[in-house]
C-alpha cells in the first residue's frame, strides 16, 4: 500500500548547476506559490497541505543538499526560470525559510509574497540542542548522522509525523543531502534582510515549536516589523502536517490578498 505522502508518481526532476532539484506541481487558477521544506525531508512533507491549497497553483520543491544558502537561492531562481515563472510567492519552512531570506535578499523583484515559517535568522541558539551540535554534524559521516536522527525520531510516540520523518530518514532523502543541509543550518552566516514591502511578508510560527526557541521567534518578528505575524497555538515545528487545515486558511488568505 502506497503511503499517503508518497508523491513520487507526480514528481518531476531537473538538474541545475550540476545539482538535482525536483518538484511536485499542483495546477490551480490562483497565484503561484512555491513550498520549500526544512532540513529533514523532501517536498512530500507538504502532502497534507497541497490538497488544501486547491485555489492556488502550488509547487512543492525538493532542493539539493547544499550548505551554502546563496547557492540554493541561485538554484531556486533557475528553477523558477525552468518553470517559466518570472515571479511567485514562496513559503519556506525552517531551513527552507532561512535560505528563502537569502533568495529574497538577492531577488526581491521575483517575490510576490514571502512566508518565513518556523524559521530563524541566526541558528546559534540551536547549537545547544544535541541534534544541532556543529562539531558533531561536521565530524559525522552522512550515514552516522542519518542514523542518529533516525534513532532520535524513533523514540517518539507513533504518529503521522513520526511515520513521514522515519520514511525520509530511511531513504526518501539521502544521507548526503541531510548532512549538507544540516551543515548549512549550523554554519551559514545569519540571513540577510529581505527588502520588500512588509505587507508582503508573513512571519509564521507556532507556540509549541520545540525546535525554534522563543528568542529566535522574537528576533525574526523584530527584524520584519510591520509584516503579518501569524502565530498558531498548535503545529509544533511542522504545522503543514500537524495543523494543516488552519495553516491552509492562513496561507490562502495571505497569498490571495
Amino acid at each position: 500500500m502506497t503511503a499517503a505522502f508518497d508523491l513520487s508518481a507526480r514528481t518531476r526532476h531537473v538538474e541545475i548547476d550540476g545539482h538535482a532539484w525536483s518538484y511536485v506541481e499542483q495546477q490551480g487558477s490562483g497565484p503561484l506559490l512555491f513550498l520549500a521544506p526544512g532540513a529533514v525531508g523532501t517536498g512530500e512533507m507538504f502532502y497534507k497541505l497541497l490538497p488544501l491549497l486547491g485555489g492556488l497553483r502550488v509547487v512543492a520543491v525538493t532542493y539539493p543538499g547544499l550548505s551554502d544558502p546563496r547557492a540554493l537561492a541561485s538554484g531556486f531562481a533557475k528553477l523558477m526560470d525552468h518553470l517559466a515563472a518570472p515571479s511567485a510567492s514562496l513559503l519556506g519552512s525552517s531551513y527552507g525559510g532561512f535560505w528563502a531570506q537569502y533568495f529574497g535578499h538577492a531577488y526581491p523583484q521575483r517575490l510576490k509574497k514571502l512566508v518565513i515559517g518556523n524559521s530563524f535568522i541566526d541558528s546559534t541558539p540551536l547549537h545547544a540542542h544535541p541534534l544541532f551540535d556543529p562539531a558533531q554534524i561536521t565530524a559525522a559521516t552522512p550515514d552516522e548522522l542519518q542514523q542518529g536522527w533516525r534513532a532520535f525520531v524513533a523514540k517518539a510516540p507513533a504518529s503521522e509525523l513520526r511515520e513521514i520523518q522515519l520514511a525520509m530518514l530511511e531513504g526518501r532523502q539521502t544521507a548526503e543531502d541531510l548532512k549538507e543541509r544540516l551543515i548549512g543550518v549550523v554554519t551559514a552566516p545569519p540571513a540577510p534582510m529581505v527588502e520588500m514591502p512588509r505587507a508582503d511578508i508573513m512571519v509564521l510560527d507556532c507556540e509549541d515549536d520545540g525546535i525554534i526557541t522563543p528568542a529566535m521567534r522574537d528576533a525574526l518578528r523584530q527584524r520584519y516589523q510591520g509584516a503579518e505575524i501569524c502565530t498558531l497555538p498548535l503545529g509544533g515545528h511542522y504545522p503543514h502536517i500537524l495543523n494543516s487545515s488552519v495553516l491552509a486558511e492562513k496561507i490562502t488568505a495571505f497569498i490571495g490578498r
